[in-house]
């Protein structure tokens, strides 16, 4: 469905914050409020509830998934409507003790891996890791949705570009720019500019062989998307039939 379009929004505490420009546009689009005394706290930790809650306004997937029962959600829990669609559509799941934890802190990574399953979005290839300095601690169920959202460039990452930080807790303004460019990935909204988004053409795997051929560029971009490898030592034999 359309999303209407962005309104002016004063909030107190985003100006010239690094993601003012995806809270604006998540904001605008009611997908997320600030609180009742103008701020946003863009740099607070959110909830798994609170996440659900952000989801749940954000999108509109087929709920695919049977309604869930929780034992730790008290009866009247001010979330239990969204988290419920959240779980249906795909998005988030509870625990293997029937437990939600409603108020457990969400990482990083979790938020990468549910808006990529939610989305059901795929494409990505292990090679497009090679950007992050960090990589060793992606937990290895969470490198394929890593790498399908920083083929998407879904990934955002402040202060350093080439951090991923997958186990520290997100932060409400990681959350809007994550779902943010979400939206931008499945063509429901347009493109910000921002330094902290993840480019994935940076990790290109780089082959030893192919420096001045009139072909490089067609094949670093299809290596990018993992259709066409190489050979051992870096080298893609352009000229091999």
């Amino acid at each position: 469905h359309p999303c209407p379009p962005p309104t002016p929004v004063q909030l107190t505490d985003i100006k010239g914050h690094w993601a003012e420009k995806f809270i604006t546009g998540l904001v605008g689009r009611g997908m997320i409020s600030g609180f009742e005394d103008g701020s946003f706290r863009p740099d607070a930790k959110i909830t798994r509830s609170q996440f659900a809650a952000v989801i749940a306004r954000a999108f509109d997937q087929p709920l695919v998934q049977p309604n869930p029962m929780f034992t730790d959600i008290p009866a009247g829990f001010w979330a239990t409507p969204a988290i419920a669609k959240a779980v249906r559509m795909g998005f988030i799941t509870g625990f293997p003790d029937k437990t939600f934890r409603p108020n457990q802190f969400l990482t990083r990574i979790q938020a990468i891996a549910s808006l990529i399953s939610g989305l059901a979005l795929t494409g990505g290839t292990p090679n497009v890791l090679g950007i992050y300095r960090d990589r060793a601690q992606i937990p290895s169920y969470a490198t394929d949705a890593v790498a399908t959202a920083t083929l998407r460039r879904m990934v955002v990452n402040h202060p350093q570009v080439n951090e991923l930080r997958p186990m520290v807790d997100i932060t409400r303004a990681e959350v809007v720019a994550l779902i943010y460019q979400a939206l931008v990935t499945t063509l429901q909204a347009p493109a910000i500019e921002s330094p902290f988004i993840v480019r994935p053409d940076l990790s290109i795997p780089s082959f030893s062989d192919i420096g001045e051929h009139w072909a490089n560029g067609f094949i670093r971009g299809l290596s990018s998307l993992g259709t066409v490898n190489g050979f051992a030592m870096a080298r893609f034999a352009p000229t091999l039939p």
